[in-house]
């Protein structure tokens, strides 16, 4: 079966802390719930280029700043009655702790993986934070 990614998600993980981002309470999905940075591959863009994009527009972190580890697994969601939506998540070491947040998200920690379930999670950390 082929699968086309439409968006990745982004584990970014500095001294073993991850970085989780809190979506606007404007959120028409997840207003207000802890999330990781990610969105649309835009069309023509490679994998790389897409993850690098997401992290800098979401968290100020520039492409010289992360290091891109490996694929971490793939979300499958229905996106209609025909077809699957796929979400690449990868993991990415971060050089700094320094976030500059865009207008999606109102706030930012760096956590113990652990303590994942102390926070209230959107969609894509509901569904992966057992394989954290």
């Amino acid at each position: 079966m082929f699968y086309k990614f439409h968006g990745v998600r982004v584990l970014i993980y500095h001294d073993n802390k991850l970085l989780i981002l809190k979506r606007a309470g404007s959120d028409k999905n997840d207003a207000s719930l802890w999330d990781v940075p990610g969105g649309k591959i835009e069309s023509s863009e490679s994998l790389d280029d897409a993850i690098k994009r997401e992290v800098y527009e979401e968290t100020g972190i520039s492409e010289s700043s992360i290091l891109i580890d490996d694929l971490y697994g793939l979300i499958f969601d229905d996106f209609d009655s025909t077809s699957k939506l796929v979400i690449a998540v990868y993991i990415c070491q971060s050089k700094t702790t320094d976030i500059c947040l865009n207008l999606e998200h109102s706030e930012y920690k760096w956590i113990d993986p652990k303590n994942l379930s102390s926070y209230n999670l959107g969609r894509v950390l509901r569904s992966i934070k057992s394989y954290i």
